[in-house]
Parts: C-alpha cells; structure tokens; sequence
C-alpha cells in the first residue's frame, strides 16, 4: 500500500508540475535574458533566479564562483568584492543545479531542466511527508492528502517551479 500511496504522489505531480512549468525551451544567453525574459511572468521575473541561474552559467562556462561576465543580469542582487562580481545568494542550489543546466543544454533546455531542481526536491518533500505520516500510523489517504495539500494547496507549488532554494533546504 504504501508504494502504492508514493506512485499516486508521482503521478498528481508529474501531470500538474507538468502544466504549470514555467519558461521555454532553449538555452537562453545572459543578454537574452537581460533583454527579453525578466519581465513580469517570465521565468526570470526575480533577481532571485537570475543571479542563481548567472551563478549556474559562471560555473559551467567560465569554472568560477564569481559572476563578472553576468552580473548585469543578476542585478540588483549583486555584490563586488576584490574586483569581482558575486551573487548575493548562496552557492548551493546554483552547484547542484549544473548537472540539469549541463543535461538541458545539451538537450536544448538548460533553463527549464535548471529549474527543474526545485521541483524534484518538491517532489521529494511531498514524498517525506507521506513517509511521515505512514510512520505515525496515519491512514494511508492523511498521507496522501498531507502531502499533495502540501505540494498544490500552499505557497509550495509556487516556489517548485521557480530556481530557489527553499525546497533543497527545506528537504
């Protein structure tokens, strides 16, 4: 029963995940993001995600943790310290992210594969709390319910589809 409760948990997500994702395909440039998709409800509509994901573009295209070459993208969360452009966030989802930036790229998705890290953390958070529950001795449908009312009916469906860490840390 309780892999049973986890597919159900899969598959809600995968299909709502799946109609609400945010961005496009391709492999957006800095200036194109810059120019074109930080505007209100575009995918990097938040300084948050922009200097994440130039953090992201750093590690990959020029192995630093300094982000001079994007900084004009990520701004206003930018900091200069020795000469050097920094993020103003931490580096952690920015480092697990390169994985899904560097399978998207190749697969002409970097953005919506870079994002996809909130949402599979998400997933795995939905999938804790239903662990959660079953170990409380709960009903296997609290347990369905605690989780997906989690994922889909609070701020959490929001943020997993965004590039923030609050699921990582969270999880």
């Amino acid at each position: 029963m309780n892999r049973f409760i986890y597919i159900i948990i899969i598959f809600i997500s995968i299909i709502l995940y799946t109609f609400t994702i945010r961005g496009s395909w391709g492999n957006p440039t800095s200036n194109e993001i810059d120019a074109n998709l930080k505007t209100s409800g575009k995918a990097f509509e938040t300084s948050q995600e922009r200097a994440r994901y130039a953090l992201v573009l750093s590690l990959v295209n020029d192995h630093a943790y300094n982000i001079d070459n994007y900084a004009e993208m990520a701004t206003p969360d930018v900091g200069r310290a020795n000469g050097h452009y920094y993020s103003f966030f931490p580096p952690g989802a920015s480092i697990l992210a390169v994985p899904f930036y560097l399978a998207g790229h190749a697969l002409g998705g970097a953005q919506m594969l870079t994002f996809l890290i909130s949402t599979i953390f998400s997933l795995l958070t939905m999938l804790v709390i239903a662990k959660f529950c079953l170990r409380l001795g709960l009903h296997w449908s609290v347990a369905l319910f605690g989780s997906v009312a989690f994922g889909f009916a609070t701020i959490a469906w929001g943020y997993s589809l965004t590039f923030y860490a609050l699921f990582i840390s969270g999880f």
